[in-house]
């Protein structure tokens, strides 16, 4: 049996819990698109703060685009662990050029489609916290992470229902808390922990952000 029946419950539970455990100063919810959008917009109301999205892409491994060997954010700065590594081919690497403009093109497409309606919430001198539906090699958090660092937040807190340990531990070099329901032995696939795991799509999303003004 899954851990989490869907996004929506998974997110209210999230909510209850960080607004029972964690100490929080006037926080910004920003979820990472698309299905962490949904669990953060619950998690903006549990603890009624406002709601935005923050958005990093995933790069794909050649011959297996489900696993991540980059991520790259809308400001089009790159994370991999494979970046500066000598080991690295030479067939990684042009696949990780190829993603990131791929990707890239699709993080501004995606920025531009989410705050046509409304601006983006500067996180500048913010306590921020990044939520997504689940966490399974770290690299698109990290890129998140990052950017928020760049756009200068004060506090950055992750918090998810789900994730791997490794990525767990990747993390919390990099934010200030890392916050996670559950985090299996194991771990193979955050779908893997939802009854419901439909994809999401743009309209969705901005369904959300819309109704969260």
């Amino acid at each position: 049996m899954a851990t989490f029946q869907t996004r929506v419950q998974a997110g209210k539970v999230l909510g209850r819990q960080l607004a029972r455990r964690l100490d929080l100063h006037d926080p910004v919810v920003y979820g990472l698109p698309r299905g962490g959008v949904v669990v953060a917009n619950e998690v903006a109301e549990a603890l009624n703060t406002p709601l935005d999205v923050v958005i990093s892409r995933k790069i794909g491994a050649p011959g297996n685009p489900e696993y991540a060997i980059a991520a790259i954010d809308q400001d089009g700065n790159l994370t991999t662990p494979f970046a500066e590594s000598p080991h690295s081919s030479s067939l990684l690497t042009k696949a990780i050029k190829r993603g990131a403009q791929l990707e890239l093109a699709e993080a501004r497409r995606r920025d531009r489609t989410y705050h046509a309606r409304h601006g983006a919430i500067d996180p500048a001198g913010r306590e921020v916290i990044l939520v997504d539906d689940g966490i399974a090699t770290g690299l698109t958090m990290d890129a998140a992470i990052r950017y928020m660092r760049r756009h200068g937040a004060r506090r950055i807190i992750v918090a998810v229902p789900v994730a791997s340990i490794e990525a767990i531990r990747s993390l919390q070099s990099l934010a200030d808390k890392v916050f996670v329901l559950y985090a299996p032995s194991g771990f193979r696939a955050v779908s893997q922990h939802y009854d419901d795991f439909d994809q999401v799509n743009d309209s969705e999303v901005l369904r959300v952000l819309n109704a969260a003004e």
